[in-house]
């Protein structure tokens, strides 16, 4: 059976369940001809940019688009406690059940992101320039004698971005000879 709490903040206006649902609530509105009953409605759920469940909720006036798991830990373990995050015990961003979620670290959250494979890095980061096939090359055409310079004009990044590559500070998951000694052709300002 599905169990239903005020939405903090939102108390006699919202409910959130405990298998993510959002509600509206019976109400009386103001309008020309006086007051008019609205009835509750269950509320459609859109995917914010973040890949994650969110609802507009209004009072007044005044509409802010919250994100539902956010709502439905609060409202049904507590408030966030400092320095912890919502998160999804399966990886999936659209299972809000309350059985999928808890309140944790920042660094629990990414290690569940790594084990389910949702962490965004590579590709993923739509920030990226490479991909994981020219990080390789980089490594290779380093190991075979290639400046910082060239390749760092070859692939249009800069040199410190190629340093972090060849030494394995950035994309470590991708596979190329990693350099572990110091540049002899990295230009030192004086």
């Amino acid at each position: 059976m599905e169990n239903w709490k005020p939405v903090k903040g939102y108390e006699g206006a919202y409910e959130v369940s405990d298998l993510g649902n959002v509600r509206s609530l019976d109400r009386m509105v103001k309008c020309n001809t006086g007051t008019r009953l609205v009835k509750g409605v269950v509320m459609k759920q859109k995917i914010h940019r973040d890949g994650y469940m969110c609802i507009s909720l209004s009072v007044g006036r005044k509409s802010r688009t919250l994100i539902v798991h956010s709502l439905e830990l609060e409202a049904f373990v507590g408030d966030r406690p400092d320095r912890m995050q919502a998160c999804h015990i399966d990886g999936d961003r659209a299972n809000n059940a309350l059985s999928n979620l808890r309140w944790d670290t920042v660094k629990e959250n990414h290690n569940d992101k790594r084990k389910h494979g949702t962490m965004a890095r590579g590709t993923k980061v739509n920030t990226n320039k490479l991909t994981p096939e020219q990080v390789m090359a980089i490594r290779e055409k380093r190991n075979n004698g290639k400046t910082l310079d060239e390749l760092a004009k070859e692939y249009g990044i800069s040199n410190n971005a190629v340093s972090h590559i060849v030494l394995g500070k950035n994309w470590q998951w991708v596979g190329g000879p990693i350099q572990e000694r110091k540049f002899k052709d990295r230009k030192v300002a004086k």
